[in-house]
């Protein structure tokens, strides 16, 4: 399976384009699409980040992926995650995408909103 083409900005304010801006040579992409998700993230995150601490081609990413409609409120909505969220190494690894969750979803075979991603 390929990962689309999508583009997003993370919590620092910098652009990427997934899957080709992301650093590492294996990368773990998670995608929450409910804000609920966001705590079986947060299970995850010191087991992950002690993978990138031993293994330095390992990079993972928190990918909240929310309707493109949102967008027009991106300002609160990508605001109110900083805010809560002081580590800056994890505003960094955080990229919120404003897409068709419908044909994302599709192009990834994904049959509902929970799932984990290997890329």
């Amino acid at each position: 399976m390929i990962f689309p083409e999508v583009s997003g900005q993370n919590l620092e304010f910098e652009n990427f384009t997934l899957p080709y801006n992301l650093e590492g040579t294996l990368n773990l992409v998670i995608i929450p699409f409910q804000q609920w998700h966001q705590n079986l993230v947060d299970e995850w995150s010191f087991y992950l980040n002690s993978l990138e601490k031993k293994y330095s081609n390992f990079k993972y990413y928190e990918v909240p992926t929310l309707s493109k409609g949102y967008k027009i409120i991106r300002f609160m909505t990508d605001g109110g995650m900083r805010a809560g969220i002081p580590d800056k190494g994890v505003r960094e690894r955080t990229i919120t995408l404003y897409i068709n969750k419908n044909l994302f979803k599709k192009k990834l075979k994904i049959p509902s909103e929970i799932l984990f991603i290997y890329f």
